[in-house]
């Protein structure tokens, strides 16, 4: 029954969450660097992660899962991005005895600009945006993790600057297990971007927030393979309801081969067709390396790669 009435609880809050911000503040969000996904094992998942744990790339999906590292995790990623523009991240996870301490680091180039004034073209300048991010997630029941972030985003568009904070609160009900434990069942919900507005000059901007819910399926014990599958469901302030569908299949739990979809709905109800993405993991001994690649379709050029290396 307990286990019934955590999931009840941790089901309800996305939807009460979303009531509380619908608002009449259309065109007024800012993109910040934590929105486009940087890590290769969530991409090539379909972004589908917010009930994976012991992962230190879970940071930026739901923070509750940190509760699950057991050891010190050291994770790098690059990607390279639409238009020549590029991110590079670099995350930590530091367990403690009274729960695991995240830290993650995202420089986002955007590219160049064309510097032009009244006075005519004068050049070209870079533009980029920058973000930290600092979490603690802890176990405070068997059958509950709850986890914060605290992240600091400065943006730098030739030479024009801003900066703001925001907070992301996540909650994890973890590895319920069934038939004989060869189903483990996990479901989580996390808010994302509560913070300040960010002023450009003379125009502020609200961060863009979201209530993201979802589960997963485990299935450990299928021979030599395990298989994970995930689905999120997010609710942005402003903008369509998202879904991102994933799996993972390990083999021999150094290879893992992952597909994933994400797909939603515009604002007059008309279902959008998403997008897939593709990936693939090596494990050898505490190293890992990790591959993504997602397809655009005919939106654009099918140039999103991520490449992840990582430490444990």
């Amino acid at each position: 029954m307990k286990r019934l009435l955590l999931i009840g609880f941790v089901l309800i809050i996305p939807h009460s969450a979303y009531s509380w911000t619908v608002g009449d503040d259309a065109g007024t969000r800012l993109v910040t660097p934590f929105v486009v996904p940087v890590s290769a094992r969530p991409m090539g998942m379909g972004n589908a992660f917010s009930t994976i744990t012991g992962d230190v790339n879970g940071l930026l999906y739901n923070p509750a899962g940190l509760a699950f590292t057991d050891r010190m995790v050291f994770s790098s990623s690059h990607n390279q991005y639409l238009m020549d523009t590029y991110q590079t991240y670099l995350s930590l996870a530091l367990p403690t005895g009274k729960g695991t301490i995240g830290l993650g680091v995202l420089y986002f180039n955007e590219g160049e600009i064309n510097i032009i004034t009244d006075r005519g073209y004068e050049g070209m300048a870079t533009a980029y945006s920058l973000g930290t991010v600092i979490g603690y997630s802890g176990r405070f029941h068997r059958y509950l993790a709850i986890g914060i972030n605290g992240k600091f985003i400065h943006f730098d568009y030739a030479g024009h600057r801003a900066s703001g904070i925001a907070a992301d609160i996540g909650l994890l009900v973890p590895s319920l297990s069934f038939m004989d434990g060869n189903v483990l069942l996990s479901v989580g919900v996390c808010v994302q971007n509560l913070g300040t507005q960010i002023k450009f000059r003379q125009e502020s901007f609200a961060q863009p927030l979201n209530v993201k819910g979802g589960f997963s399926l485990q299935f450990p014990n299928l021979s030599i393979f395990a298989l994970n599958t995930v689905v999120d469901i997010n609710y942005p302030l402003e903008g369509s309801m998202r879904y991102n569908l994933g799996g993972e299949l390990w083999i021999y739990d150094h290879l893992a081969l992952r597909g994933g979809w994400t797909a939603g709905y515009d604002w007059s109800g008309a279902f959008e067709s998403g997008n897939i993405s593709y990936g693939v993991g090596v494990r050898i001994g505490a190293f890992g390396i990790d591959y993504a690649y997602r397809d655009w379709g005919n939106v654009m050029a099918s140039t999103d790669h991520r490449l992840s290396l990582s430490c444990l």
